[in-house]
């Protein structure tokens, strides 16, 4: 499971759910972009709203909305977001 944060500047404007569905690939919905900012995408976390030791958090370094993405209504709303390959934490 993946936890991803839009932000504006120092607010969040948006969180989303998403899943790794390779080392560096994570697949959320296309809506989850809508709002232009910085999108984080926060791995290893059971606790988003306290900092753990397996969290890790990667920029995303590319967005790939699905070609016939349309926000209204929502269809194709899928969405990948290319990540750095996050580290295997030793705990794990």
């Amino acid at each position: 499971m993946a936890y991803l944060e839009v932000r504006m500047g120092q607010v969040t404007t948006q969180t989303c759910g998403g899943l790794l569905v390779k080392k560096d690939f994570v697949l959320t919905a296309a809506h989850c972009s809508c709002i232009a900012g910085n999108i984080t995408v926060i791995l290893g976390a059971h606790n988003v709203h306290e900092p753990e030791e397996t969290q890790q958090h990667l920029r995303v370094r590319r967005i790939i909305p699905h070609p016939e993405f349309t926000s209204d209504p929502f269809t194709n709303d899928l969405l990948l977001l290319q990540v750095p390959h996050p580290h295997p934490h030793p705990g794990l």
